[in-house]
């Protein structure tokens, strides 16, 4: 994920500096100007972290659809990706103020994953169809349709589909950062 350019630009534009925005986001300054060099990408709740320093929702990074209905129906899934990732994401529920949980569909082609990371919350998710080798920590599990796993997401962890079909599976975390 190549954000850096942005996040310097709109820094630069509110006037304000490394160590302010890293203050505000809970980031080392060093570590947000690697980002900003794109040097490092930042995990997804590190990005949420600087959006909200700069004053702006996620949508400025990453194109996510905004559905404020409570309810869902199967057809009207609307799914994104993150730069960079092979995971198509979809949201579960609605976005209002004070929410705690971050459930979205996920789906995984073959050879695609999420590169190993770690991030604040923790979370939960319920394999629906496929395979997915999870790996938090130094504990890696080889998990099917019906399996699940819960965990905090301080741990490094990550998600590989090395198998021959996509994998489709519930994810919920927290906090809540799209």
């Amino acid at each position: 994920m190549k954000f850096g350019g942005r996040i310097r630009a709109l820094r630069r534009q509110r006037g304000m500096t490394l160590s302010q925005v890293g203050a505000l986001a809970g980031l080392s300054t060093p570590f947000l100007s690697q980002v900003e060099r794109d040097k490092v990408s930042p995990a997804v709740t590190s990005l949420a972290g600087i959006a909200r320093a700069l004053g702006v929702s996620m949508n400025f990074f990453v194109n996510v659809p905004d559905e404020g209905d409570s309810f869902r129906r199967r057809k009207d899934a609307s799914f994104f990706q993150l730069d960079g990732s092979a995971a198509k994401l979809a949201r579960l529920s609605a976005r209002f103020e004070g929410r705690r949980l971050e459930p979205m569909l996920v789906r995984i082609p073959p050879g695609g994953g999420v590169p190993k990371f770690g991030h604040a919350g923790e979370e939960f998710f319920y394999i629906l169809r496929g395979r997915l080798t999870v790996t938090v920590g130094r504990v890696q599990r080889s998990l099917g349709p019906g399996d699940s796993g819960h965990h905090l997401s301080t741990i490094s962890h990550e998600w590989v589909n090395d198998g021959k079909v996509e994998t489709v599976f519930v994810w919920v975390g927290t906090p809540p950062v799209f």
